[in-house]
């Protein structure tokens, strides 16, 4: 039987197989990869950790014993190793383990309302003579609270044909949405379907820290696919699967491995601010001055969404607003430029215009100028001038339909500021006025 005497290269051996299993880490390889360079194929990652977990345990053994038996030991090692591992698999699947989608597409909607690409929307079909808008956005254009025959792409169609021009408009967008999976959703159409137009539906208070954390509403929520900035370029997106499909196709254990080591565990949302993210707003701890109660007074009753937001790291609602504009809203401003470049890039490559729609509402008419809030011991500066400058920022140089709702009843309701129909009519209606002029009459038509 093949032995090993000499305990000094006894612990060298055992030295050399620990060493060489911590090259086998995962975090190690995917940082060394780079982290747009992720380990996508499961079945190459759990062989990498089973290399790991053997050669470390080799070099335990090594490393502690005086005298070897190698091969019979060995033997008894590798089959104890690959037992626990098909066991343990077998239990995750079992017991344990949900399919995590990476991102979503239209939750809680009836079949009857989808369209070809999954999204809230009638069935995508034109002629070659037909003028072809794509409405691109979040719960905006869903519109889960409008009719089915209310929605934004049925009223923008309507009063663009009561104006003579021969348009279908489409939708591809669900709630929830930032311009990360807006971005999929374009290509994915366009590998079907054309477009004469694609519209950009952009809500200003949520779509910025949709783009900047690789998880939805609240904190650590449903995952989804996301790109971030390094050295000014755009990389991504993590984790690298379309949007609704579940990135785990093989093994569950890799899967748990991949979460753990590449998208952050149970904190992915820290981990990306660690990895990724500079600093965010900070507030004062003391002010001395008048302050607005509004925000405590929302928390308190718990009105809305604001108990899902995280001021501390900007994943809120209110934080556009926040001034002097904190390096982290700077970041997500420049993200968010240059997710809805590539969304216009898409567009052009297949010759269709591209544009963005932001709404706002000016009954009441919005009270401008700088205020302090406090909102649980904590004092926070806003600016009207702040708003405005970073949207300013993320819409520079893209052609910008800024429609207002006059309404005063223009919500959903109390607890959902969303648009209500009548609210989206008047929207639509403002936006086919400002496009009938750039869409062609179709062939033997007369004006009036």
């Amino acid at each position: 039987m093949s032995t090993l005497q000499d305990n000094g290269a006894s612990r060298i051996l055992g030295a050399g197989f620990l060493l060489t299993g911590l090259l086998f880490n995962p975090y190690l390889i995917t940082h060394a990869l780079g982290p747009d360079r992720q380990i996508a194929s499961s079945i190459y990652l759990i062989y990498i950790v089973a290399w790991e977990i053997v050669l470390g345990m080799l070099g335990v053994y090594f490393a502690l014993n005086r005298r070897h038996a190698i091969l019979p030991k060995l033997a008894i090692v590798c089959a104890s190793l690959l037992v626990c591992l098909f066991a343990a698999e077998w239990g995750v699947r079992k017991f344990w383990y949900k399919n995590s989608t990476n991102g979503w597409k239209a939750p809680r909607i009836s079949s009857f309302e989808l369209n070809q690409c999954g999204y809230r929307g009638h069935r995508i079909e034109y002629n070659d003579d037909d003028y072809v808008i794509l409405l691109v956005g979040d719960s905006q254009v869903e519109a889960s609270a409008c009719a089915y025959a209310w929605m934004p792409e049925c009223r923008l169609e309507y009063h663009l044909k009561s104006k003579g021009r021969r348009a279908r408009v489409f939708t591809v967008g669900s709630s929830g949405y930032g311009t990360d999976q807006e971005l999929l959703a374009v290509r994915e159409y366009f590998q079907r379907f054309r477009a004469d137009l694609v519209i950009v539906w952009f809500t200003p208070i949520n779509d910025i820290w949709n783009n900047i954390f690789p998880t939805h509403w609240p904190r650590n929520g449903k995952p989804k696919p996301t790109y971030w900035l390094e050295n000014g370029a755009l990389h991504g997106p993590l984790p690298n699967a379309h949007i609704g499909e579940i990135p785990c196709t093989g093994s569950r254990i890799a899967d748990i491995i991949r979460r753990r080591y590449v998208m952050g565990g149970l904190d992915p949302d820290g981990f990306w601010e660690k990895k990724f993210l500079p600093p965010a707003y900070q507030a004062l701890r003391e002010y001395k001055g008048p302050v607005l109660m509004d925000w405590q007074t929302r928390w308190d009753s718990n009105l809305g969404v604001c108990r899902g937001d995280t001021l501390a790291n900007e994943k809120a609602h209110w934080a556009i607003s926040l001034t002097p504009r904190s390096p982290r809203m700077q970041y997500g401003i420049d993200l968010t430029h240059a997710l809805l470049n590539e969304i216009s890039l898409s567009a052009t490559a297949r010759r269709a215009r591209f544009c963005v729609l932001i709404p706002a509402v000016t009954n009441p008419p919005p009270v401008r100028g700088e205020f302090v809030h406090r909102l649980n011991g904590e004092f926070y500066r806003t600016s009207s001038d702040q708003y405005d400058a970073n949207l300013k920022d993320v819409t520079h140089g893209f052609d910008v339909f800024h429609t207002a709702v006059t309404l005063k009843d223009h919500e959903v309701g109390p607890a959902d500021d969303h648009l209500n129909e009548h609210a989206v009519d008047q929207v639509m209606e403002s936006l086919a006025a400002e496009l009938a002029a750039g869409i062609p009459m179709p062939a033997n038509t007369t004006t009036k």
